[in-house]
Parts: C-alpha cells; structure tokens; sequence
C-alpha cells in the first residue's frame, strides 16, 4: 500500500485521456409513506435531487482528484443535460475541447429514485448503437488531435457507441506510436477487439464471456483464464477483480501464468 501512495504525487499534472462513453448520474433522494392507488408501487415524495458525472466523466473526475489532468473524447446532445454536464466538467478543471455534439441523441440519463437509504428504480435516458459516419469522423480526429498530447489513455467503455472496433483500432495504434499505455475498463461485446493494450481490468464475469471460457470455480481456473486473455489481447497486464475474493494480477513471466 504505501508503495501505492509513493506513486501519488508522481500523478501530479499527468495529463491523461479518457476517451468512452460519457453521462450523468442523477440521483433522486426522497421517502415513502404510502403506495400508489394506481398500482402496487411506493409513492416516492422528492425531498433533494444531485446529479454527478457518470462514465467516462467519473473516471476523468478521479484522475483529477489524483492530481492529473484529465482530458475527455466522448459524445455528448445538443441539449440542456449535455451544456449542464460540459458546464460540471469545466467547473472540475477537465479539458471538454475533446467532446461532440450530436443532434439525433439525447445525452444519456441514468436517473436513480432511491427512497429510504434503498433504491427504487433507475431510469436511463439513451440512444444505443453506432454514431452516423459525421460524428465518428469528428470522433477519429479528436483521437488523432489528443493522443499524440497526453501520457496515458483509458478507455472507458459502456457499450453506448463511442467504442467501437474502428475507434478502438486507431486509438490503440496511435498511442503505441507514441508509446503511451493504454488501459482499458471492457465491455463483453468488444472484448476481442482490446488486442495490444497495455493492461485490462474485467471483472470475473467480464473475463469469461468476453473469452467465452468456461465457469471459474478454483485459483487454478483463474490463473488459466488470466493466461488466455494475456496472449489473446497480447497485453502488458491483466487485472480481474473477484468481488469479495480480491483481485489477480497477470503478467508475462508471472509464476502464474
């Protein structure tokens, strides 16, 4: 652990790119004191409302928290959520040159009704599926203008459309040309398509659907699947994070591996 915080002040100024999918988190705070006459369902009364950046926002707002510089390529409406949200990026010091507009989507909504310390419900506001050939261009060149910038990537992927298999490619290319790590926070439909990152992070479920591999029930099941996906995405490193077993870290040369 301290070896870990000894890293911290080496953070400072970093500037890294967080190129995924970008929302807001709304939150909606209130109590419960009877059930709708309508339908068997509580009756939420409001007391407080926040809203929060949510994805690929979250994560750039905990690199600044660190003390980097966060820089954010994401797809964003042309609507009052999206200019609050670029507003609540600016007011944390993150770089919004990096975001685009786009008129035929709303900015995603996750919107959490959480009534007496439990939640009630989400509701999400979005559009999936792939962007139209403006927007991606408008995507591939912020990726080609930012890259070549900063000193590290992550890829933040929520499977809304900002990743894809072209984005992927060309960011990934770019930065090894630059020699600039990447790492990647997956999604099980793009999971084959990470190859040459430099370190992963899926969760156990992530790791056997992405692989298609068969159940974890042991260490041992771990250390061969850690393995697979080593040579499968030809990375530098692979985390899973296990729940309440921890994680393990895969390297070449590991003994485990």
């Amino acid at each position: 652990m301290n070896k870990l915080l000894n890293l911290i002040p080496k953070f400072q100024g970093c500037p890294v790119l967080v190129l995924g999918d970008i929302m807001v988190d709304k939150f909606v705070w209130g109590k419960v004191s009877r059930i709708s006459p309508e339908a068997p369902v509580p009756v939420v009364e409001v007391t407080k409302e926040t809203d929060t950046l949510g994805g690929a926002g979250n994560v750039a707002l905990n690199i600044q928290s660190l003390g980097g510089k966060a820089f954010v390529i994401s797809v964003i409406g042309e609507d009052v959520v999206g200019d609050q949200l670029k507003n609540n990026l600016s007011q944390n010091s993150i770089d919004t040159g990096g975001l685009v507009y786009d008129s035929s989507r709303p900015t995603i909504i996750k919107s959490r009704i959480i009534a007496s310390h439990q939640q009630v419900v989400r509701v999400d506001k979005e559009i999936k599926g792939s962007f139209s050939g403006e927007v991606k261009n408008r995507i591939l060149a912020k990726i080609s203008e930012y890259i070549p910038k900063v000193k590290a990537v992550i890829i933040s992927d929520y499977g809304k459309g900002v990743i894809d298999k072209e984005t992927l490619k060309k960011a990934i290319a770019l930065a090894k040309t630059n020699n600039i790590p990447v790492a990647v926070d997956p999604k099980i439909e793009h999971f084959q398509s990470y190859k040459g990152v430099t370190t992963i992070t899926p969760n156990t479920n992530e790791a056997i659907l992405g692989m298609k591999h068969r159940e974890v029930y042991e260490d041992k099941d771990i250390f061969e699947l850690g393995k697979k996906i080593l040579k499968k995405l030809n990375s530098k490193s692979v985390l899973i994070t296990r729940g309440e077993r921890g994680m393990t870290l895969f390297e070449p040369g590991n003994k485990n591996n």
